[in-house]
């Protein structure tokens, strides 16, 4: 390529019939012109290409970047999704583990407290009985001990709790109510 210099410098040859030396000189001045406008316009557009492929690259490397982020975002989101599927089940598990543990207990405590029923209802007719046995034995005592009358009428008897004659009626519910009269002589 000629530089602006090269045409500066350029000397021609004379000849009877050239051209205008001054004519040549002025149209090369203008082309010296040109070209240097040019050649800094090209090192600016050089300049400007070089900036934009920096910028391009910049970009490319930013896209790879976003690309990867969202890549590894993505593969954090199904982990974390997977996580908390696992740990949902564990906790279900655990739940139904905790639940039937619970019915389990509630069962033995069930059982436990009918046992202890059956061992109530027992023992109260055991000592229902054995009261009866001593009521039976108080009262075969007394009927043998001398002074205690107990073949008394029922007239004679209430006369002498209520402090009624014989005349007096009795009436059954009183009767009902004295079902063991004691006298003493």
């Amino acid at each position: 390529m000629i530089t602006p210099a090269e045409i500066q410098n350029k000397d021609f040859s004379k000849s009877l019939r050239g051209y205008n030396e001054e004519e040549v000189d002025m149209f090369l001045d203008l082309i010296t012109l040109d070209l240097e406008k040019l050649i800094k316009e090209n090192i600016n557009l050089k300049a400007q290409v070089a900036t934009l492929e920096k910028e391009k690259g910049d970009i490319d490397g930013t896209d790879i970047s976003i690309r990867e982020t969202l890549e590894t975002a993505k593969a954090l989101m199904d982990d974390i999704s997977a996580s908390s599927e696992k740990r949902a089940q564990n906790l279900l598990r655990n739940a139904e583990a905790d639940a039937a543990i619970l019915i389990k207990d509630a069962k033995l405590q069930s059982e436990r407290l009918k046992e202890e029923s059956a061992e109530l209802a027992r023992n109260y007719k055991v000592f229902r009985e054995e009261y009866k046995r001593m009521l039976e034995r108080e009262l075969s005592k007394m009927n043998d001990e001398p002074g205690i009358k107990l073949e008394e009428s029922k007239e004679d008897q209430l006369s002498s709790i209520f402090g009624m004659n014989s005349s007096e009626s009795v009436s059954e519910d009183d009767d009902r109510k004295t079902r063991i009269n004691i006298k003493y002589e």
